[in-house]
């Protein structure tokens, strides 16, 4: 794929996307979002049908949640083409704030840490201690770093609190560039840093029309910068369906019939699987096919594209007048049952394709679910040390159930 001369970033708090999930993945689509900071995910569990759901958009989520109590919770939203990686700061105790960190590769020169925050409840001085100590920590990562979320700490004017986090913050380089109002009430909130200069404050805009919460969200693009995207994935696949079976056996049974041993029994084998395959490749010849993420979800059609157009129109005009805005959120709530119905009806028809596949349905449970089946080996310093255990673990196994075989005597063999 070809690389993207800048990256847009949105940091917001939807105060949960558990219930908005298909407004806030609009959000993000609508303004070709490529990184999202969230606060406030309102998210139970690492993996469930809310994570699923925003994979299906071409986005992938990392975060941290709360599995204790309710709300809360800090998380990263990447355009799935992009190549970034979940960064563990391996900093423990954090009380006063939560965070969820990952490293974005834009080019072998360029690596840049993001990290999300959602800090709550009263200022004490121990989140600026913690704070200071976690960008101790993120500034030894990487020479870009950006910082965004809900902060709860009020910057439009000068105080204690704002004058402290300002100072923190400096000392590792690191710049806040929003200084609009970001909350309904008026204060700005929700904060984004840069150490690096690599945002453009000309390209900052505070969305003050949304009203999917307190919250405005805020879009930021890079300046011109090279991001290398990851490479499609090409398999090579044969399309066994169309097969003509009784055909193909009989071709089969010819090159049976017809084969001629070779001296060597190696060679005889290498020619036998080679007029195998050969047989296999003029049925059902091997093709190559490209798998890219998906510009969107698999049951976005064009009516729900034309919904969604008409849902923007409606908001850019809701604050004209009363009738506006009750008119945009009765379009919003069609829009939004209008892409629950979109998903019903696709995976209804993707169950009944597959009834009576025991294996397609449960994949296709387990997709909505985003559940992933973990390959875990044991921890190992070296692997090649790893497979020589396991190769010597099968070996012995082997061994051992030979030993318990009964021998067979020399004379069972002898023709009568």
């Amino acid at each position: 794929m070809d690389p993207q001369s800048y990256l847009k970033f949105l940091v917001w708090n939807p105060r949960s996307i558990n219930n908005k999930c298909a407004d806030t993945m609009c959000l993000l689509e609508d303004n070709t979002v490529d990184v999202a900071f969230i606060s406030e995910t309102w998210l139970t569990d690492h993996a469930n049908s809310i994570t699923a759901d925003i994979k299906s958009y071409g986005y992938t989520i990392l975060h941290e949640h709360r599995s204790d109590a309710k709300g809360g919770g800090a998380g990263l939203l990447f355009k799935s083409s992009l190549q970034f990686n979940p960064v563990n700061l391996k900093v423990n105790g954090i009380k006063t704030f939560e965070y969820s960190t990952a490293s974005l590769t834009c080019s072998v020169d360029m690596k840049i840490l993001c990290i999300a925050i959602y800090r709550t409840g009263p200022i004490t001085k121990k989140f600026f201690e913690e704070l200071d100590v976690l960008l101790g920590v993120a500034t030894l990562k990487s020479d870009y770093m950006l910082v965004g979320g809900d902060f709860n700490i009020h910057v439009e004017s000068v105080n204690s609190f704002s004058s402290e986090l300002e100072q923190l913050t400096a000392s590792y380089g690191l710049h806040q560039i929003i200084h609009q109002p970001t909350h309904a009430s008026g204060g700005t909130i929700d904060l984004l840093f840069d150490n690096s200069n690599i945002l453009d404050p000309s390209s900052i805009k505070v969305d003050s029309q949304c009203a999917l919460s307190d919250h405005y969200p805020i879009l930021c693009s890079t300046k011109n910068i090279l991001v290398n995207l990851k490479k499609p994935k090409v398999i090579s696949v044969r399309d066994l369906n169309t097969i003509d079976k009784d055909l193909l056996s009989s071709n089969i049974l010819e090159v049976v019939s017809s084969f001629e041993l070779h001296d060597q029994f190696h060679d005889s084998c290498l020619d036998f699987f080679k007029k195998l395959h050969d047989t296999l490749d003029h049925h059902a010849p091997l093709v190559q096919k490209t798998i890219s993420v998906a510009a969107h979800a698999p049951w976005f059609d064009s009516e729900y594209k034309s919904q969604r157009k008409l849902r923007r129109k409606a908001e850019k005009y809701k604050n004209k007048s009363l009738h506006h805005k009750i008119m945009f959120e009765e379009i919003r709530a069609e829009t939004t049952i209008m892409a629950n119905l979109k998903k019903k009806q696709y995976y209804s028809s993707l169950l009944e394709r597959n009834k009576g596949n025991i294996k397609a349905i449960y994949n296709v449970v387990n997709r909505e679910l985003d559940r992933k089946q973990d390959h875990i080996l044991p921890e190992a310093q070296d692997i090649g040390l790893l497979s020589k255990k396991f190769n010597e673990y099968f070996n012995e196994k082997i061994e051992n159930i030979r030993a318990t075989l009964p021998s067979i005597s020399s004379s069972c063999c002898v023709e009568s």
